[in-house]
């Protein structure tokens, strides 16, 4: 189970639904169609845990890092907008 460190302090169980959630909402901000946007967020999460796998802890700073850099392949606008939000 890996655990994310947030900046808070705070601790939590990483939750791959949430990082969808937060990609989904970097492609709407530029525009694109829900049905692209979810199915670039199934991608990239599927990709992201894969290498979590080798962890069992991460900052929420390194894991928006590594979604980010995943995210530059399928929408290089969404990755852009995904790595300045706020904290998913």
């Amino acid at each position: 189970m890996l655990r994310i460190h947030r900046t808070s302090g705070h601790i939590e169980v990483y939750d791959g639904n949430k990082l969808m959630e937060g990609i989904v909402h970097a492609c709407r901000a530029v525009m694109t169609p829900i049905g692209a946007a979810e199915n670039f967020a199934i991608e990239v999460e599927k990709k992201v845990s894969k290498s979590l796998k080798r962890h069992s802890a991460m900052t929420s700073r390194d894991l928006k890092r590594l979604t980010k850099n995943v995210l530059v392949g399928y929408h290089p606008d969404a990755a852009e907008v995904y790595a300045i939000e706020e904290e998913f």
